[in-house]
């Protein structure tokens, strides 16, 4: 019985290293600005929820739902239902974009549905922006990330666009924003925003939309030169037989040339205020850098193999599920059992050596010798007893 133990164990092991994670890149190979992994509850000091009234939304650090992209990988989750939730950091100094490209991107997962929730981000500018404050009146300069109800499934890019004449800020709206996807796997959103005021957006590292900053918003980030004149009335006695009335145009005083909308304002801070009416949507893995090729390498090379890993994961137990739900009779049912408690078993075991690997190594070792020996013994004591019999 030790012996068929024994060999389980290592028929284990050998399924385990059989399916290990991918290992990947913890950065892009370029300056970053700005990265939160969520990876412990270290992040607690500093991301802060809302003390705001009406944001009754619960946020917990915590491990994701399996099948995950990487074990033990721990997420921001806003928990509740049907709730208002915000949660933010502040930068420790503000981070600003001159004449550079601007790479923003994080993960999401909705780890149960995604049937009518916000999920997007928020890049806040006020040097006085204070977490414990946020509402959805605190001005933010950039919103960007996935928004599904029913069938309004949208993926936003929004910024306040600070117009120098008027001095005001001017809410501008990407026009057809691509989908979504609707499953329960983590997904990538990448926004990059370029100095030639050109715009991607990309899911899992491939791009969904290209644009102009200048051409793809509404209301238009540049107000036309010439308006139509409000002090030009048609006559009363004017023909229209004759010819058509048109309107004098004047030039707009509010006309301004803005040929860089791309340099934004310093941020100050990130965060997420959303309604959601969907449990369990997991955040993760926020940057903001500068080097698009960098970070789009380094995509290739950590998320997808992650993503792959997690769905072939699903996969496998999608494939086992479908086995215990055609088992009609008791044998099966009873193999099921087995199987299940063995597969408890395999996961205690393959967690525990995750933890413990070099010492369950010496343990392994240590049974190996310990069963050579007995091994030895035994056959030793079985070669007395048979000779003490022919005598």
């Amino acid at each position: 019985m030790f012996t068929i133990t024994f060999f389980m164990i290592l028929i284990n092991l050998l399924f385990y290293y059989s399916s290990q994670p991918p290992k990947v890149p913890n950065r892009p190979d370029c300056e970053v600005y700005f990265y939160e992994a969520f990876s412990d509850h270290s992040v607690e000091k500093y991301w802060i929820p809302t003390d705001s009234k009406n944001y009754t939304g619960a946020w917990q650090i915590e491990h994701t739902e399996i099948p995950q992209t990487l074990p033990n990988e721990n997420a921001l989750v806003a928990k509740s239902r049907n709730s208002h939730s915000a949660i933010s950091t502040k930068f420790k100094k503000p981070i600003t974009f001159i004449n550079q490209t601007f790479v923003l991107q994080y993960e999401m997962r909705p780890q149960f549905a995604f049937t009518c929730s916000g999920a997007y981000l928020k890049l806040f500018s006020d040097s006085n922006f204070d977490p414990k404050k946020l509402t959805n009146e605190t001005k933010h300069i950039l919103m960007f990330g996935p928004d599904r109800c029913g069938e309004l499934n949208r993926i936003h890019f929004i910024f306040n666009y600070f117009h120098p004449k008027r001095k005001i800020y001017k809410e501008l709206i990407l026009k057809s924003p691509p989908e979504a996807p609707v499953d329960v796997y983590n997904h990538l959103y990448t926004l990059i925003v370029r100095p030639n005021n050109t715009f991607s957006i990309l899911v899992d590292n491939e791009i969904v939309k290209n644009g102009s900053l200048f051409f793809d918003f509404d209301p238009p980030l540049l107000e036309p030169r010439e308006i139509p004149d409000p002090d030009d009335k048609k006559p009363e006695d004017w023909n229209e037989n004759k010819s058509e009335w048109k309107q004098k145009k004047i030039l707009n005083p509010f006309y301004f040339m803005d040929v860089h909308p791309h340099n934004f304002p310093p941020f100050s801070g990130i965060g997420f205020e959303i309604w959601h009416v969907n449990r369990d949507l997991a955040f993760q893995n926020i940057l903001i850098a500068g080097d698009e090729e960098a970070v789009l390498e380094w995509n290739k090379n950590n998320f997808l193999p992650r993503q792959k890993w997690q769905l072939e994961s699903y996969q496998e137990e999608d494939e086992a599920s479908k086995y215990h739900e055609n088992s009609k009779n008791d044998k099966k049912v009873k193999v099921k059992g087995v199987k299940e408690n063995l597969e408890i078993v395999s996961n205690s075991f393959k967690q525990l050596f995750e933890e413990f690997k070099y010492q369950m190594i010496s343990l392994l070792v240590g049974l190996l010798i310990l069963l050579f020996f007995m091994a030895l013994c035994c056959r030793k004591i079985t070669q007395k007893d048979q000779k003490m019999k022919e005598s």
